[in-house]
């Protein structure tokens, strides 16, 4: 599976920027809009709170880019990202006392040569069920769409802090 968006991750947030999404309307009262990555946000909560959700189907999703990470999670943000998905899947999926060699052989799974991504394609579907997680939980605290990035950022921030206080 390529990384892929679900649509209503896209009309959750139309109102905030335009990433992926040629029909949003873009919050022109901060230049962070013109950035603001839906995906990206819902993949860092998923991952935080750990929330895979089986991958929705792909007619309800859009293609993000053909399994290669858009340019802005390239560098340090791409590393940060691998390294918080293979450490959710190690928890997960690997039991305590694993052997090295399973261990590679696991974290391999999810590695690739793609110059661009270094994701296999397990890696893409697993970023996709965590994102999906993610979207499913900012939907759940925060039913409506957020009108511009300052209110969404501020509803972010305080679900941010639930995790800090479980």
């Amino acid at each position: 599976m390529d990384l892929r968006i679900h649509n209503d991750i896209l009309e959750y947030f139309s109102h905030i920027g335009p990433k992926y999404n040629p029909k949003a309307t873009v919050d022109k009262s901060t230049q962070f809009s013109e950035f603001f990555d839906g995906f990206y946000v819902c993949l860092l909560v998923g991952l935080l709170f750990n929330l895979k959700k089986d991958p929705p189907p792909v007619s309800d999703t859009r293609d993000m880019m053909k399994k290669n990470f858009p340019n802005s999670y390239l560098g340090p943000v791409r590393s940060i990202l691998i390294s918080l998905l293979i450490n959710n899947e190690i928890d997960n999926n690997l039991k305590r006392n694993a052997t090295r060699v399973e261990l590679s052989k696991f974290i391999n799974r999810y590695l690739d040569d793609e110059p661009n991504s270094k994701l296999s394609s397990e890696a893409c579907t697993a970023m996709v069920c965590y994102a999906w997680g993610g979207f499913q939980k900012i939907k759940k605290e925060y039913p409506d769409s957020p009108g511009n990035f300052q209110l969404f950022i501020n509803n972010y921030v305080e679900l941010i802090n639930t995790y800090k206080k479980s």
